[in-house]
Parts: C-alpha cells; sequence; structure tokens
C-alpha cells in the first residue's frame, strides 16, 4: 500500500507501507492523525517564512513593499498580511481552506488565489513554496501515518503490536 502527495502533478511523498492488511479500504480513520501533522508543517514553514522547508527561507520582500506592509499590516511577517492564505493551510476549519478526506485519498489545499503565485512565483513575484517538505517533514508524515493506522485498525478490534523500531 502507497500513500503519496502531489502539488500541481509533481510527487511531494512517496511512502509505501508492507506490513498493512490489504483489505483496508477506507482511510477516513487514519486522516485526522495525518492532517494534523501537514498543518503543523504548513505552520511551521509560514512561521519561520520557509527557513522549515526544502526550499529555504522566504525571498525577502523588496524594501518599498516591506515599508508599506509594515504600515499596513504591522508586524505580519512574508506571506502574512490579512492571514487569509495562513489560515487556510493550517486550519481545515478555515474559510477558504480545502479539507476533503475521502476513503482512499485527502486532499488538502487552499482557495486562496494568491496561493498558485507565492508557490511558483509569478511576474516580478519570485517563488516563496510554503509547500515544500524537507525529508525529516516525509518521515514525521510517515509516523503520523503509521499512528493513524494503529488507531484505526485498533479501534475495529483488531489486536496490534506496535513495532518500536519502525
Amino acid at each position: 500500500m502507497r500513500f503519496t502527495a502531489t502539488l500541481e502533478g509533481v510527487e511531494l511523498f512517496d511512502r509505501a507501507f508492507n506490513r498493512l492488511d490489504q483489505g483496508v479500504s477506507d482511510f477516513r480513520g487514519v486522516w485526522p492523525e495525518a492532517s494534523g501533522t501537514i498543518y503543523n508543517i504548513f505552520s511551521r514553514a509560514f512561521d519561520t517564512e520557509g527557513a522549515s522547508t526544502a526550499a529555504g527561507k522566504f525571498k525577502e520582500l523588496t524594501p518599498s513593499y516591506a515599508k508599506g506592509k509594515a504600515l499596513e499590516f504591522p508586524g505580519q511577517t512574508i506571506l502574512k498580511a490579512e492571514n487569509t492564505l495562513y489560515e487556510s493551510m493550517i486550519d481545515p476549519e478555515a474559510a477558504d481552506a480545502i479539507f476533503i478526506p475521502e476513503r482512499d485519498q485527502l486532499t488538502i489545499g487552499t482557495r486562496d488565489l494568491k496561493a498558485r503565485a507565492h508557490q511558483f512565483g509569478l511576474g516580478n513575484l519570485p517563488a516563496r513554496p510554503f509547500i515544500s517538505f524537507t525529508e525529516s517533514d516525509r518521515r514525521e508524515i510517515q509516523k503520523s501515518l503509521q499512528r493513524g493506522l494503529l488507531q484505526f485498525v485498533r479501534s475495529l478490534g483488531v489486536p496490534v503490536e506496535e513495532d518500536r523500531a519502525a
């Protein structure tokens, strides 16, 4: 069984779970654990201005834009002004958040139209990728999937011993 994550067709995460019973076909019981981890990773990306991501620290604002932003949105960091993009990427209940837990896939994202421009860059706007998983992030997501799978299987009444080496 494989769990993958893609962004605009680019694979960001791909992990196989070899010891999982092939009879499990509905993973909605797993998604809460996994999504919590993913939202934490996104939150770190915004809070560290990209320093925690594989892409690295966000490009600095131009001096003129930084000056205007400081006046209009005092104390707000890069990619945070009105916080709509930020909130939609860290809270499934936020107005622009996309959170669709299905039987065999989980979709997390945003309806905020600025997201694509910030992620990939647009015109004079440099790319500031807030979705860019490090290997540590991938391991963290994998562990959350493992925890979620264990909780899910146990909730079905199946006794499962946790493998501490995994």
